[in-house]
């Protein structure tokens, strides 16, 4: 009965360093760049997170709108890849379609987003997130 508690405790402190780890692997896995999501009066961008993958960076969040009379029935988030002299050297784009929105809790309507980040060159300091159609609606 003695050795049942040994089993135990050696089991528990296997499992706790097991978790540890994995956090400490996860946190070491940073890309080179800065994300950083601009601001919207048009969408809210909710936990967004980047995942690394064999050869790109997958980005999640969810996109949250107040209404789906605000945005166009086809629209896109713009990746901006911004250098130390703060020029843009690169761009990526994706499609966000009204039709993909569901009702969110607590009013409103949201979307979860996924895109692949390949190809950033080494220079690129930061990378903004910009919904596409904020530009077009101030026009």
């Amino acid at each position: 009965m003695r050795n049942l508690g040994v089993w135990r405790t050696f089991r528990l402190w296997a499992g706790l360093l097991a978790i540890g780890g994995a956090a400490l692997l996860r946190a070491e896995e940073q890309p080179d760049w800065e994300l950083n999501v601009m601001e919207s009066k048009l969408a809210m961008f909710e936990a967004p997170q980047l995942h690394p993958k064999e050869d790109a960076w997958l980005f999640t969040c969810r996109m949250r709108v107040k209404s789906l009379n605000l945005i166009p029935h086809i629209s896109k988030i713009e990746f901006k890849g911004v250098d130390a002299e703060e020029e843009v050297v690169w761009e990526k784009s994706h499609t966000i379609r009204r039709k993909d929105f569901d009702a969110a809790y607590g009013g409103g309507r949201s979307q979860f987003v996924r895109v692949f980040i390949r190809d950033v060159p080494a220079n690129v300091k930061e990378v903004q997130l910009h919904y596409g159609s904020e530009e077009e609606a101030s026009e």
